[in-house]
């Protein structure tokens, strides 16, 4: 990444990030982190790059996989997989899953238009694994907004559609135009709104970040998969998105 995107993602993660801590710019530019070694040493790992991207392949050891999760990591965009999103990979490998971790390209030197074919390339190569299983497409917070993106865009691709979407604090529209959205922020314990657009402003490298691609809540929400939802903290999932999951359904304007 150059000098100026690196100072472009530090100027980001200032503002999207609550504190007085500043990112390294350096730092916020890294390539996509290795699977730490305990995970390796706990399960199979195998890594390999779809359309020029890292995709790493988390199994279960020493037992056949029940079932197989396109995993989407959470960070505005911005920011690679932390600790906490490889705990939770390894809690699915233990629970029998085998996880494709796909490292899609972040904000501002890639955009949305990079991810989705190399995520559906993924999971296209995923269904044709014989000991796949069921396939779930996942995500959490932004992760989870272009889990159901992608899924919403498998429509007319000529691909079946996910046995499950399963989201977690997703964040559904890049323009944060919920109303309730000022009165929740104060209580956000890390994420500021003017951060976040700057950050998807990014993301949507200059298209309309409301269209559905960007902000799925805009896109189809009756789904031939089963919805699954976690709200992990009410304040920040009402400032990530217009809308919670209520009875199988999005339903737009309510915190």
């Amino acid at each position: 990444m150059s000098s100026p995107q690196m100072h472009v993602v530090a100027a980001i993660m200032r503002l999207a990030l609550k504190g007085k801590a500043a990112p390294d710019p350096v730092a916020a530019s890294k390539e996509p982190p290795r699977p730490p070694a305990k995970l390796v040493q706990r399960h199979d790992v195998r890594s390999r790059r779809i359309d020029g991207f890292e995709c790493h392949t988390v199994s279960p050891r020493g037992r056949r996989a029940e079932r197989s999760v396109v995993y989407l990591h959470g960070g505005a965009y911005i920011r690679h997989l932390s600790s906490r999103h490889w705990q939770l990979i390894s809690q699915l490998a233990d629970a029998g899953v085998q996880v494709e971790v796909a490292h899609y390209g972040l904000a501002p030197k890639y955009t949305y238009r990079d991810a989705y074919p190399f995520i559906t390339a993924v999971y296209r190569d995923l269904l044709g694994d014989p000991d796949a299983g069921q396939v779930t497409i996942m995500g959490d917070s932004a992760g989870a907004g272009l889990a159901l993106g992608v899924a919403q865009s498998l429509a007319g691709s000529g691909l079946p559609q996910p046995a499950r979407v399963v989201l977690i604090s997703p964040w559904l529209d890049l323009t944060l135009t919920n109303p309730a959205i000022p009165e929740v922020e104060a209580r956000d314990p890390f994420l500021t709104t003017s951060g976040l657009l700057a950050a998807g402003r990014g993301w949507a490298g200059g298209d309309d970040p409301a269209q559905p691609r960007l902000s799925p809540v805009n896109g189809p929400l009756a789904p031939p998969w089963r919805p699954s939802t976690s709200t992990l903290a009410r304040a920040t999932c009402a400032t990530r998105t217009s809308g919670v999951w209520k009875n199988g359904l999005l339903r737009k304007g309510r915190p």
